[in-house]
């Protein structure tokens, strides 16, 4: 029972997470949001990948994240909850040159 509540605390911490790098979150065209006991589902459209993200609660600190799409699928593992709005920012939508990539988008 214990471990069922640090993992649904590691959910809601990753939700909080999410929800204080918003503009990051709302870049990746986040949709379809689901969260469950021990993970959270949402689909986005970056820059670099589109498709599906899952990220399940290994531990207290740890995340798996899955990025899929039927052409690609990348497994994450042992992410810490202090990188991994960066970690699927660098795989979703940022890109080397990011200011020119948004500007080209732009106009």
């Amino acid at each position: 029972m214990k471990q069922a509540r640090k993992v649904q605390k590691s959910i809601v911490a990753l939700a909080s997470e999410l929800l204080k790098e918003q503009e990051k979150f709302c870049s990746w065209g986040a949709k379809k949001i689901i969260i469950k006991e021990n993970a959270m589902f949402f689909s986005v459209s970056g820059f670099k990948f589109y498709g599906k993200i899952r990220i399940i609660a290994n531990s207290e600190n740890s995340y798996k994240i899955v990025l899929k799409n039927p052409n690609y699928e990348k497994v994450i593992e042992n992410i810490a909850l202090i990188e991994i709005v960066e970690k699927i920012d660098s795989e979703v939508e940022k890109t080397d040159n990011y200011v020119k990539t948004l500007l080209d988008w732009f106009f």
